[in-house]
């Protein structure tokens, strides 16, 4: 990678436009993965009977876009590979655009269901694919400077337009958050289209796609495992709100997003005592935080000052705890 690529000398003056804002978009579709539909998962239990077996599809709505994004992160090596990163870039929000959209037209818990899985999968293969395209244009600080505005864009606006749903659930009921999906997803698809270039990677032999499946198998066992554990926390709370008289949708979005911005808040507390605190220093608060969130959950008893203090720390926690495994110190 040669320093010229920060000027983009190949590419047209459109492509040097719209590329940072295509680059900017790349996260917002996996972020909203985790928040939008927590607002209406009431509603959705509700729509599917009530009960353990209506609590149980709502529940799986939040949880399997987890498993799809784990699935993803190993087929976007081998799609790279095969199509190069516009293509899968294209594909990817393509997907998340249609499979976001299932519920819009249909009523079938099982489709409903598939569409989640595969709303994970496509935000994925953006993300994945996205993070290659920035490493074709920037290096060093600047593309961590450009890593750092992905999370915060996909931070703030996941929390913009899952607060906006969550009031437009209130008129048009539980089918709302998923026309975020499409507006998100359709933007994500216009925006490279027309801004990104058509850049295949250098990369080493081509292998099979069983063989990347088979060697990425414990990772993505383990990344199942922490989803499975950090689903509790969108899947559970809102349900807990409920039986506390929180009932509008646009409120039990609030509380939730507070954990969003904790992230973000968590992410540039963590930046600043990296080499100032032991990384032992940083998980272990991490885990404190965790667990003091999950007590102020499970003693809540309708305090709304308390449920906004879980939240917060509940987010701080959450970022320090995925930093402290993924970065080095």
């Amino acid at each position: 990678m040669n320093t010229s690529r920060h000027e983009m000398p190949r590419h047209s003056r459109s492509h040097g436009t719209l590329l940072l804002p295509a680059l900017l978009l790349s996260q917002v579709g996996q972020g909203l993965t985790f928040v939008i539909l927590v607002g209406v998962l009431p509603q959705i239990s509700a729509h599917f009977g009530g009960g353990t077996t209506g609590e149980l599809i709502a529940q799986q709505m939040i949880a399997l876009p987890f498993l799809g994004i784990a699935l993803g992160g190993l087929l976007s090596v081998w799609a790279i590979r095969r199509f190069g990163l516009r293509q899968t870039i294209l594909g990817g929000s393509a997907l998340f655009t249609v499979a976001g959209s299932v519920p819009m037209w249909t009523d079938g818990a099982w489709p409903i269901l598939s569409g989640c899985l595969l709303l994970g999968v496509g935000a994925a293969l953006v993300v994945s694919a996205m993070s290659g395209m920035v490493g074709e244009f920037f290096e060093g600080l600047a593309a961590s400077r450009i890593i750092s505005l992905q999370v915060a864009v996909a931070i703030f606006t996941a929390a913009a337009v899952g607060l906006g749903v969550a009031y437009a659930a209130e008129t048009w009921g539980w089918r709302a958050p998923f026309a975020g999906y499409v507006l998100v997803g359709g933007v994500t698809f216009v925006v490279s289209m027309i801004a990104l270039p058509d850049i295949r990677p250098e990369t080493g032999p081509n292998e099979g796609l069983w063989s990347l499946l088979s060697r990425g198998a414990l990772g993505f066992a383990l990344g199942f495992l922490a989803f499975v554990v950090f689903t509790a926390h969108p899947s559970l709370t809102p349900f807990l709100m409920e039986q506390h008289g929180i009932e509008r949708p646009v409120e039990r979005q609030f509380y939730m997003t507070l954990a969003t911005i904790a992230t973000f808040v968590g992410s540039l507390v963590y930046a600043f005592a990296q080499g100032r605190v032991p990384r032992r220093g940083l998980t272990a608060s991490a885990f404190v935080a965790l667990a003091c969130g999950l007590a102020t959950f499970a003693t809540w008893t309708g305090s709304p000052s308390a449920m906004a203090a879980g939240q917060l720390v509940f987010g701080l926690g959450l970022d320090w705890q995925s930093r402290g495994f993924t970065r080095k110190p």
